[in-house]
């Protein structure tokens, strides 16, 4: 696959001091966590090898850094980067990119996002897809810049928990049914593979995932077997699951609910709730201060869920949209 630049990177305009954009090398681990951090964002801080971790972050199945990250680097130091995920069974590409708040963004945003582009349409994806989160001022004039139009609006929202001494949410599981802890074996990969695919099938944007896919996110510290919790019928089928991140601190540790799935087969039983509650007792119990989740404005039942359970929205993320099918 040939590069849409010149091997020793391609030079800006003067207005960024000739800035070289290039793809990444393993060697950038580090200054790219460097301008990451000087970019407000913080992979991996509270591992206790947050290079390490962001390093293992890297190492999926479906990214090849050195393919789908490019960095902007100054010679001295790394300015920005851009990084496309490319899923091919819904043939999209996802971007994320950020630049130091002291380089002129105006400039190198669009830049980076247009061979974020053209680096989708090589790569013969139908879609670009950039989420924007709704302060972000200077990302919504980027992705106006090469036409992307907005689709899809996610609700942010938080949950503060009582002291767990106070016992907090609770939802009774119905006859039948019991939540347990995922365990790390070969079977129980499969369940949460297939339970997820299933649960999410036909939902915008989700591209079915893989054994390696899962195996992949359960070896991140706080999002390993013990942050998941299932749901079970009295035959051992898992009916739905709730995937829990979290991130300790010595300020507020701040829990996450991830994902929140069940099998169709299995609605309408307030398995959902039921779940959903389980993973703030393990956050709340394991010393969450606040609990956060993201969830799109137009699942409903879903809201219901989470506003029942006492969160309440704090933000907003608008995903951009480009066709690039269209040439």
């Amino acid at each position: 696959m040939g590069w849409p630049w010149p091997s020793g990177g391609m030079s800006l305009s003067s207005t960024t001091d000739e800035i070289q954009i290039r793809p990444f090398r393993w060697d950038d681990v580090a200054p790219l966590v460097d301008v990451m951090h000087r970019a407000g964002t913080h992979p991996f801080e509270y591992a206790d090898n947050p290079l390490e971790t962001f390093k293992l972050s890297l190492e999926t199945p479906r990214l090849d850094p050195t393919r789908d990250i490019l960095v902007a680097d100054s010679g001295a130091r790394l300015e920005g980067w851009v990084r496309v995920d490319i899923e091919p069974g819904t043939s999209r590409a996802i971007v994320g990119l950020g630049v130091d708040p002291d380089l002129d963004a105006v400039a190198m945003r669009p830049r980076l996002l247009r061979m974020a582009r053209d680096l989708a349409i090589e790569y013969g994806m139908n879609t670009l897809h950039v989420p924007v989160d709704a302060t972000d001022n200077e990302a919504r004039m980027t992705v106006g810049s090469i036409g992307m139009r907005a689709v899809r609006v996610y609700h942010g929202m938080e949950y503060h928990p009582a002291p767990a001494y106070l016992g907090g949410n609770h939802r009774p599981v119905p006859d039948g049914y019991s939540v347990r802890t995922m365990t790390n074996d070969e079977e129980d990969i499969e369940r949460l593979m297939n339970v997820q695919n299933t649960a999410f099938e036909g939902s915008w944007g989700y591209e079915a995932n893989t054994i390696p896919d899962i195996e992949a996110s359960l070896r991140l510290p706080g999002q390993g077997p013990e942050w998941v919790k299932m749901v079970d019928n009295s035959a051992g089928e898992t009916a739905g699951y709730v995937w829990t991140k979290f991130e300790p601190s010595d300020g507020m540790s701040i829990g996450y609910i991830g994902m929140v799935g069940v099998h169709p087969g299995y609605r309408r039983l307030g398995l959902g709730s039921v779940i959903t509650a389980a993973g703030v007792k393990l956050l709340r119990d394991s010393g969450a201060g606040v609990i956060k989740l993201e969830v799109d404005r137009d699942n409903k039942a879903a809201r219901r869920v989470y506003k029942d359970l006492g969160f309440s929205r704090t933000g907003e993320t608008t995903w951009y949209e480009l066709d690039l099918s269209a040439g």
